[in-house]
């Protein structure tokens, strides 16, 4: 029970009391009842003003969103941006925009591979990539990519949609070949490792579109090639 605002709400009531009797009134809690008594009236015949306090709880928006519902709909706005992008990779696997930048022909398929990788994050307690477990992608067609992608989403979203919100405190490590990279909770692991990571090099991407004058998609606004009305 809230008591701050029983004491405003007597406040409140005994300012109208004032105005409608002149004189001062005394506010009697009696259980979850408030009666306010304006003592103007003769004993026994006095006048009563009650207010019922309710007692049931304000609805917590918690206990009506799970927090991989949330998650899922982020995910989902992610995604479609980033499918976007990869429809629009030209076939140039050589491509760099400087001798230490990642050619287009491994920056696309990582980008393509990391759509499944929060699959990791959400459903083990940690990933090692120890020699020779890991298999590139290889870059054949941006229809290629985008399948791939897809695929990878699926898997994300089906693991997303079954994550209780006490698995989010858990801890998770990615490790190479034993050595500790990171280690933290699972949501920052899917945040940093996961989500934020594919938005780091889908913007690099982006750059590489435009050198290579691909139309680059609008994501959190508009393009010079979609203006969104702007």
């Amino acid at each position: 029970m809230d008591f701050s605002l029983i004491r405003v709400v007597c406040v409140h009531l005994r300012q109208m009391c004032l105005v409608f009797f002149r004189d001062s009134v005394t506010p009697v809690v009696n259980g979850l009842s408030v009666y306010f008594l304006p003592p103007a009236c003769p004993p026994g015949h006095r006048i009563s003003l009650k207010l019922n306090l309710c007692t049931n709880p304000i609805p917590d928006w918690r206990d009506k969103m799970p927090i991989n519902e949330l998650l899922l709909a982020e995910f989902e706005e992610e995604a479609k941006k980033t499918r976007a992008a990869l429809e629009r990779v030209p076939v140039k696997a050589d491509f760099a925009p400087h001798p230490k930048s990642m050619p287009l022909g491994k920056l696309a398929p990582h980008v393509a591979e990391l759509g499944g990788f929060g699959v990791s994050v959400l459903t083990t307690p940690q990933l090692d990539f120890a020699p020779g477990s890991y298999k590139p992608l290889p870059f054949e067609s941006p229809e290629q990519l985008v399948r791939a992608f897809d695929e990878g989403c699926a898997g994300v979203r089906e693991a997303l949609k079954k994550v209780p919100d006490d698995a989010w405190q858990q801890n998770w490590q990615l490790l190479i070949n034993g050595q500790k990279i990171f280690s933290g909770t699972r949501f920052l692991a899917y945040r940093q490792m996961f989500l934020n990571h594919l938005v780091h090099h889908r913007a690099q991407l982006g750059v590489y579109l435009r050198l290579n004058g691909a139309p680059v998609p609008a994501t959190y606004g508009p393009s010079a090639d979609e203006t969104l009305g702007f």
